[in-house]
């Protein structure tokens, strides 16, 4: 069943806020619609704090789930993230999978996709979602080996692991990037036309690009919040952040790759400037005990990892 008029748009306007989803739900309830009372049992889940009624409200959401989620999603095989009654991430292995999911009334308002498969498949799945984009879609994950050779939906978070992309479709309402194991020649180029002014969240791991070229496009967001970096390069990468005035905006700092004390160095003589930051990670780097225990004094926030850390990409800090 379709939402009525206004509900809709009045979600889409506050995905954050629970309200708009509660008259939702009591609408959806009244004609009878089983997602209603998903929705409200959702909600209702993210607050209670009485462990028996949470345990009755969990048992109704997962009942409700395997009675209709097969015939909410039009599809059987997608794995899938819920919040208040709507889906918040969905991940689809084939094409016509994203079909099915677009042709339904929940799927079809899914807030992020996290799509798998070979240049072909992706293509498809592009294509398809240039034509009929989710209502609330804000994020893309593509996940490959290739070119895919389709313009991109506007969405404000792009992620593209081992894809090569037509990097020109990007849009202004960019916001997050992430590109991870991207070997793309025509990547370099993009980045240095000055296309992206407006990124909050920047992060490149292990992507082949010049130093120069990284350091361009960072220096060009005035609204930078979140830099992960991880490249061969890094004790210079960290030598130039240390006088950027991107420092002035970030948040949260990942730097990955071989770094030495020279690098850690810069940063330390910088201290004061890294304080505001939140979260300060280097990791893969080799340090020696002098400088860690002055680090560990001067920059309390600072994190030595030996590798990416698992499950932690900066990325996923919403």
């Amino acid at each position: 069943m379709k939402l009525a008029p206004g509900l809709l748009e009045a979600i889409v306007a506050t995905p954050d806020e629970p309200a708009a989803y509660l008259v939702a739900a009591d609408w959806l309830s009244a004609q009878g619609d089983p997602w209603g009372e998903f929705i409200a049992a959702q909600c209702r889940l993210e607050k209670e704090n009485d462990p028996g009624f949470f345990l009755t409200l969990r048992k109704t959401s997962d009942a409700l789930l395997a009675a209709h989620a097969r015939t909410w999603l039009g599809a059987k095989e997608v794995a899938v993230t819920w919040r208040w009654g709507f889906v918040e991430r969905l991940s689809i292995k084939e094409s016509f999978d994203l079909e099915a999911v677009l042709d339904s009334d929940v799927g079809s308002l899914a807030r992020q996709l996290d799509l798998w498969g070979g240049p072909e498949s992706l293509r498809v799945c592009l294509e398809l979602l240039r034509k009929r984009a989710p209502a609330r879609l804000e994020g893309i994950s593509l996940t490959g080996k290739g070119q895919v050779k389709s313009a991109l939906p506007s969405v404000r978070r792009l992620e593209s692991h081992g894809l090569g992309l037509e990097w020109t479709s990007l849009t202004t309402r960019l916001r997050e990037l992430l590109l991870a194991d991207v070997r793309d020649p025509t990547l370099s180029a993009f980045l240095d036309s000055g296309a992206l002014t407006s990124l909050e969240r920047l992060e490149l791991l292990d992507v082949e690009l010049p130093l120069g070229t990284t350091q361009r496009l960072i220096a060009a967001q005035s609204n930078l919040r979140t830099l992960h970096v991880e490249d061969d390069l890094p004790d210079d990468l960290a030598k130039w952040l240390a006088e950027s005035p991107t420092l002035r905006t970030l948040e949260h700092l990942a730097i990955g790759g071989p770094a030495t004390d020279v690098g850690l160095d810069a940063m330390l003589r910088a201290f004061a400037r890294f304080s505001r930051l939140k979260t300060l990670i280097l990791y893969g780097g080799r340090f020696g005990a002098t400088f860690k225990k002055l680090a560990y004094k001067q920059l309390p926030q600072l994190r030595f990892e030996a590798r990416r850390p698992a499950g932690e990409w900066l990325s996923r800090k919403r």
